[in-house]
């Protein structure tokens, strides 16, 4: 199984990449446990709202994340994945990607896809 895989952690993921990453891993008898995250409390919410009663969105955790901040110790090594599309452009500056970094273990895996 690949690493970004492993059933037994969590992982992020960004709105624009959820449907399929929520789903795909699900139909193939993976378990995961997701964390849909946002810079703003309004798109968190929205995307809560949508994917409120989809199927295979059970258990979809969401929550606001300000990876432009510091993180907290308890923080840092927590995801083992992180995927993501249009995220880190909308930070302030590139710190932000070391914050991301700092929330994987050194096995982790960061995907990034940045169009704009």
């Amino acid at each position: 199984m690949a690493p970004c895989l492993r059933s037994d952690k969590e992982g992020l993921v960004s709105r624009s990449s959820s449907s399929y990453i929520i789903n795909h891993p699900k139909s193939q008898g993976i378990n995961i446990k997701y964390i849909f995250t946002n810079l703003g409390a309004s798109l968190v919410n929205a995307a809560a709202k949508q994917f409120k009663g989809t199927k295979g969105t059970k258990g979809l955790l969401f929550d606001v994340l300000d990876v432009e901040k510091l993180l907290k110790p308890q923080s840092q090594g927590v995801f083992h994945y992180i995927i993501t599309t249009d995220w880190i452009h909308a930070t302030r500056n590139l710190v932000s990607l070391w914050h991301a970094r700092q929330m994987l273990p050194d096995d982790g895996a960061l995907a990034l896809v940045e169009i704009t």
